[in-house]
């Protein structure tokens, strides 16, 4: 019969500690406009297509009257070259232009190789732990989001459980002594197998 370990178990363990190898997870990169540049577009053009400062074609050519056209139209007002061939513009609109529909046409002019909205991503952390989408409870609890402001430090942890298996290849070298509260020992060996899950999931070393 299992024995109930009252485990007063001291883990040297980081709330949130990421393992070393974190990569950001694609279902948690957002895209928004750049709070700097909500009114603006990126747009690479195929030489010999260039752009002013005030975002007209530099150069009267037949290729261009299409994309002339639709910057007057989209009242574009100034151009960055922000590529070192010069050919990627920062295109800035007027705020009443709505930039989604500004990229869309401009899509497939003649000369424009792409152009998309001025968005920003921001990689937020996750461990690499094959399974943690098994993990429900780190979304309930807003885990990603924390994460991303700060992935705690190194502390102690107390846990009251059924035992902890110290061997674990996710808790070796991380627990501290215990005290067995039902023997009065310090024995605090898992017979169960839940304070070991619970103390795993405060802290999972990274392995190879």
């Amino acid at each position: 019969m299992n024995r109930f370990l009252v485990l007063l178990a001291g883990l040297l363990l980081g709330i949130g500690v990421l393992p070393a190898h974190a990569t950001p997870p694609a279902h948690t990169l957002p895209t928004e406009p750049h709070p700097d540049h909500a009114d603006t577009l990126l747009i690479n053009l195929a030489p010999p297509l260039s752009l002013t400062a005030e975002a007209r074609l530099a150069a009267t050519l037949p290729e261009g009257r299409y994309l002339e056209s639709a910057l007057v139209t989209l009242n574009a007002y100034a151009a960055e070259p922000i590529s070192p061939d010069g050919q990627t513009y920062l295109l800035h609109l007027h705020s009443a232009t709505d930039v989604q529909a500004a990229a869309a046409r401009l899509t497939g002019i003649p000369g424009v190789r792409y152009v998309e909205p001025n968005y920003y991503r921001k990689a937020l952390r996750v461990p690499n732990d094959e399974a943690v989408n098994q993990q429900w409870a780190l979304t309930n609890i807003q885990a990603y989001e924390a994460w991303d402001i700060t992935t705690g430090a190194e502390i102690v942890i107390a846990v009251l459980d059924t035992g902890v298996r110290a061997s674990h290849p996710d808790l070796r070298g991380k627990v501290l002594a215990g005290f067995n509260g039902l023997s009065q020992t310090d024995l605090t060996d898992d017979d169960n197998g839940h304070g070991t899950a619970v103390a795993g999931l405060n802290r999972r070393q990274h392995r190879q």
